[in-house]
């Protein structure tokens, strides 16, 4: 008894960031659904942007095409991040790779916030009965 009474000051601040959380989203919601599909949708379109980007950069006379312009000021500015941070190799530019990587975090980090979590009360409880 004494070592569950000594562990429960920690499961009480560990459950407080998750209460932060949970706060801010809350679980099975409306805005929960909303938060998560709409970044999920969000992070989905910009990587194909950033995949466009990337193919356009093959063929060097697209800079000048009006109508790409949009797709070359949305994706330089999160490309030239990571410019510089790996060496070019025999002429091909290898830093996109770092951040498809990011957005690869990014929708992995999303879509564990649109997990559920089990409660460890409900198994503990079926243990005891």
């Amino acid at each position: 008894m004494k070592s569950k009474r000594s562990t429960l000051p920690q499961r009480l601040q560990s459950n407080s960031a998750r209460n932060q959380l949970a706060m801010a989203i809350p679980g099975n919601g409306v805005l929960e659904q909303t938060f998560v599909g709409g970044f999920m949708t969000f992070l989905q379109l910009y990587n194909y942007v950033i995949t466009a980007r990337i193919l356009l950069s093959w063929f060097p006379q697209s800079q000048g095409v009006a109508i790409l312009q949009p797709l070359f000021v949305l994706s330089d500015p999160f490309l030239n991040a990571f410019r510089g941070l790996v060496p070019a190799i025999g002429g091909f530019d290898l830093s996109p790779l770092l951040g498809f990587f990011l957005l690869n975090v990014l929708t992995n980090a999303t879509a564990a916030l649109g997990c559920e979590e089990k409660k460890k009360g409900k198994e503990i409880a079926g243990r005891r009965g």
